[in-house]
Order: structure tokens, then sequence, then C-alpha cells
């Protein structure tokens, strides 16, 4: 297992997507319960919601179009939102499998980012694959680039639960490297339509 930077897919979103995804953050916003009101910020939560669903979509869509079965596994349109970012795919057996999107936001250039930056999944978080999308802010302080932008997105790369639980000691969290992940390229071989 080893990515490089050239191993990472980087999506263009359509603009529906992106406005699909801001509906969905601002959706979520609103109808957060009393607890997460209280333990963050909406502008954090609202941003935050934003990255991973449009991760989430990146996901989907690069799966699409390689041919490969993908769909979300959240209720979107519910009263109180699951803010779990799972997709169902189809492995090779035909079987639903879940797959986890987790985010990250690095500043740095992707080689330092791949060096440096650790995807964490708590024990409960882990599914039967794992996938870490990156938003790479550029190294530096060019006060015109301190946001995320798709432009600087990709999907690193994906790890199996099998390699995560063999990553973690018992109760802790799973902690890889990205550069120890496997290219998205590499996942499509055990996927079908």
């Amino acid at each position: 297992m080893s990515i490089t930077p050239a191993d990472m897919v980087h999506v263009a979103l359509p603009e529906g997507e992106i406005g699909a995804a801001v509906s969905f953050a601002y959706h979520a916003l609103t109808h957060r319960d009393q607890a997460a009101q209280s333990a963050e910020d909406a502008l954090q939560f609202f941003t935050r919601t934003l990255l991973e669903e449009l991760a989430e979509r990146m996901v989907l869509q690069w799966l699409a179009e390689n041919n490969k079965y993908a769909t979300s596994a959240a209720d979107k349109g519910a009263m109180q939102p699951d803010l779990c970012h799972v997709i169902w795919v189809r492995d090779v057996r035909e079987r639903r499998v879940r797959a986890g999107i987790k985010t990250l936001l690095a500043r740095s250039d992707p080689e330092g980012m791949i060096a440096s930056q650790k995807l964490h999944l708590a024990p409960e978080e882990i599914r039967g694959i794992n996938i870490a999308v990156c938003y790479r802010l550029p190294a530096g302080n060019d006060p015109g680039t301190t946001l995320p932008s798709l432009a600087r997105a990709a999907i690193a790369g994906w790890v199996s639960d099998k390699n995560l639980r063999q990553a973690r000691k018992a109760g802790a969290p799973a902690s890889l490297l990205l550069q120890e992940m496997r290219p998205m390229a590499e996942l499509l071989q055990f996927l079908i339509r």
C-alpha cells in the first residue's frame, strides 16, 4: 500500500451537485438538535457539513464515471438528517458494502500532505471500505487562498477495514498516514456496476 500525488483523483463537480450539497448543508444546519447547536458554532457546522457532503458527491461521481454502483446510505431529506458520509458500493461477489468517506483539511503541498496527514477513525467509524478526501490549503500565507476549494480537493485513497484493524491497538482509534493508503484506481477491481 502506498499512494503518491499522482494517484490522487481530482473530480470536477457540476454546479448542480454543488448547489445540492449547499442545500443539504443548510437543511442540516436548520434541523440540527439542541445538543449539536451548543456543541458547534453555526458557521463551523455548516462549513464542515458542506465539505463532507461535497466529498461524498465527489466519490459518488467518480465511481459512476468508472461504471461502478454507488449510492448514498443516508436519508438526506430526513427531518434530522444523518450526517454520516457513508455510501453503498457493490463488491465483486455482488454484496453491498458500506464505504465511509472521511474529509481532511491540510495546509501543505500534495507531497507533504500525503506524507504527514493521517486518517483517524474511531472503531465505530470503520467501514468495509474507508476513503479519504482531502481539501488542500496551499502552504504559505496568501490571503486569497485561506479557504478550501474544489480545485485543490482530491480523493486521496482508500483502505479496507482489515488494514485499519491491523493498524490500531485494541480499543484505540485507527490511524494511518495517507501515504499508507491504497490508490483509488485499485479499488475499481473490487467493485461492480
